[in-house]
């Protein structure tokens, strides 16, 4: 009976345990039509899950990843990271940084800092964004004041674009958290 969600676990966990990788994805697809609302969405999540670390279907993972955030919840932070480290693995830099963008919107905190620090890898790395790299480590140097990695990069990337008052002020926060004035002064006062 394709509609018995008992007996529709019952098959998932024989599956999964003979590693029936294929199969235990159908009964998910089966189990997300005929289960309650409440754990449609546990369902769906496990069924994308299988599809990228069991099958190793990532096109299919992103594609049942994408389906969940427009049919079940379109704010489910789980699939979106997940998304964003599945397009990583098959190297789709544009698509991660999407995902983490939408992320970053529903975070605070320690969370998001971390996520603008991922972005600003992205941005500055493959995706050479460093209008938007900026972005990301604005976010994270509000986020942690404190962070010397995040002051210096875009302290770096303001030489670059010759913001020298923005320079200034990024090298006096870093002589602040550094504590090592004299050598920074020293490093600024070299500065053209």
């Amino acid at each position: 009976d394709g509609d018995d969600v008992t007996a529709l676990r019952i098959l998932l966990d024989m599956a999964e345990r003979r590693q029936d990788w294929a199969e235990a994805v159908e009964l998910l697809a089966r189990l997300v039509r005929s289960a309650d609302a409440a754990d449609k969405l546990a369902y769906a999540i496990r069924e994308a899950q299988l599809l990228a670390d069991g099958t190793g279907d990532i096109d299919q993972a992103i594609e049942r990843y994408q389906r969940i955030l427009s049919e079940d919840d379109p704010e489910t932070r789980y699939a979106l990271g997940a998304m964003s480290d599945l397009e990583m693995r098959r190297s789709n830099h544009t698509g991660a940084a999407e995902a983490l963008e939408r992320l970053l919107q529903l975070l605070d905190g320690d969370d998001k800092v971390e996520v603008a620090r991922k972005l600003a890898q992205l941005y500055e790395g493959p995706l050479e964004d460093a209008e938007k790299a900026m972005g990301a480590l604005d976010i994270v140097h509000a986020g942690d004041p404190t962070d010397l990695d995040a002051i210096s990069r875009l302290q770096r990337m303001a030489e670059k674009r010759q913001d020298w008052p923005r320079v200034a002020s990024l090298l006096e926060q870093l002589i602040e958290v550094e504590g090592d004035g004299g050598r920074m002064r020293r490093e600024f006062a070299f500065k053209p």
